[in-house]
């Protein structure tokens, strides 16, 4: 393809498809699992220090994801796959748990309003 570039780090292009994948893959994977282990905390420890400091701390690890990527966007893949799989994991926590919090607000304003719920929602 025209858009290829053929660069003399990258010069195949199936090669780098299929890498892409593989790491697409792996994190969805991981972050799914992950995700299903810690939504149970994040709730119980919303309830115990309430919700602000748990947005705080989704905030802090949408930075920490950050930073990783721009890390490994700086060493151009020179740690190989890992660093990917693990901000993609960190970010996929830091969302979930955003809306664990949200949706536990939610539920805690409106009460037994199913029809408010389904509003703000």
């Amino acid at each position: 393809s025209s858009l290829w570039t053929m660069s003399a780090r990258c010069n195949n292009k199936a090669f780098v498809e299929d890498s892409a994948q593989n790491v697409k893959s792996n994190m969805l994977t991981t972050k799914k699992m992950l995700c299903l282990f810690v939504a149970p905390l994040v709730g119980a420890t919303s309830d115990f220090f309430g919700r602000a400091r748990v947005l705080q701390v989704c905030a802090a690890v949408l930075v920490a994801a950050m930073v990783i990527y721009t890390g490994d966007a700086w060493a151009q893949g020179g740690y190989g796959e890992g660093p990917v799989i693990l901000a993609g994991c960190l970010m996929g926590l830091a969302l979930a748990s955003k809306h664990i919090v949200i949706i536990a607000f939610v539920g805690s304003r409106f009460g037994d309003d199913s029809v408010g719920k389904a509003r703000a929602f």
